[in-house]
């Protein structure tokens, strides 16, 4: 079973969505340049309301680049010293095959994870301590040696620190997707391990108006709440970019797939529907809204089973 939602919105004075340069996204269609809301920002705006429309919150996900300054802290305050969780943490996340952003206590890049994460990388850093506590010092070593080749020497064999099968196991669960709805609804990819892909079960197009869109921008000034009378002139001014709209917005919901994604779990499959129906449909971006209220309900909408 599929469900697709079609829906027309109209914002007045908005800019929901901005580009590089801070203007409205655009898109050319039948020859004319429209305004555009990417889907990326829709399904941004819907992830934060699905706890609203019935999941609890650990049923849904975080996207984070932090599980080592997170499974860090959890370390600390369970006694681990704190001039070691950093490291340990670092070579943990190493052995489970992440690459680190040099230099920080970054992931390469985002991890689209459930709640529990960071409480199990911690669990598997506790674990496997005494290991990853033996590379992290051999790594901090060759850093401060700077001995490149040394370094390098110690991060390949973080990669090849083997756990025992019960933490092995509870590794795998830090990127376990079958209790996390909005991954199950809108998929994952992780280049490092094929194995925790995830296809998602809702598509989302991008939004685009139903009319030609030519893009403008708001001159404004402010003035200094106390300046002298006897002063003339602004003391800010600026340009601020935006549209106004009518927009045609699409998203679909394979239920067949979402109820596999969820390890055949029908009633979070059930739940999680309801909550990205619910949230699809009120989901508005969050640009500029303190400064033009861009919350105008849809006022056209037809479902499809």
């Amino acid at each position: 079973m599929i469900i697709e939602l079609h829906v027309l919105q109209s914002f007045p004075v908005s800019n929901l969505n901005r580009d590089d340069l801070g203007q409205p996204k655009t898109a050319t269609f039948g020859g004319y340049t429209r305004g555009r809301i990417s889907s990326q920002s829709l399904k941004r705006a819907a992830r934060g309301l699905f706890t609203r429309y019935g999941l609890d919150e650990s049923e849904t996900g975080v996207r984070t680049k932090r599980l080592l300054e997170n499974a860090a802290k959890t370390l600390h305050k369970r006694g681990r010293s704190e001039d070691d969780v950093d490291g340990v943490t670092e070579a943990g996340l190493l052995a489970l095959g992440f690459g680190m952003k040099s230099g920080t206590r970054l992931t390469e890049y985002l991890l689209f994870v459930g709640q529990q994460a960071s409480d199990l990388l911690a669990n598997f850093c506790d674990r496997n301590w005494d290991s990853l506590h033996k590379v992290a010092t051999e790594k901090q070593k060759a850093a401060a040696a700077k001995k490149a080749d040394a370094e390098k020497k110690a991060v390949e064999k973080a990669k090849k620190i083997k756990p025992d099968k019960e933490t092995l196991a509870e590794a795998k669960r830090i990127l376990d997707a079958t209790r996390v709805a909005d991954v199950a609804l809108f998929g994952r990819m992780i280049a490092d391990n094929k194995d925790f892909n995830v296809d998602a079960a809702s598509q989302v197009a991008h939004a685009i108006s139903t009319h030609a869109v030519a893009n403008e921008f708001d001159y404004y000034t402010a003035v200094d709440d106390l300046k002298p009378d006897a002063e003339a002139g602004a003391d800010m001014i600026g340009n601020v970019d935006f549209n106004a709209a009518c927009y045609y917005r699409y998203a679909n919901l394979d239920l067949d797939q979402l109820t596999k994604n969820l390890d055949g779990d029908t009633d979070l499959a059930s739940r999680a529907a309801r909550a990205w129906l619910h949230a699809f449909i009120h989901a508005i971006p969050s640009g500029k809204q303190n400064s033009m209220a861009a919350l105008t309900p849809p006022h056209t909408l037809l479902g499809v089973v």
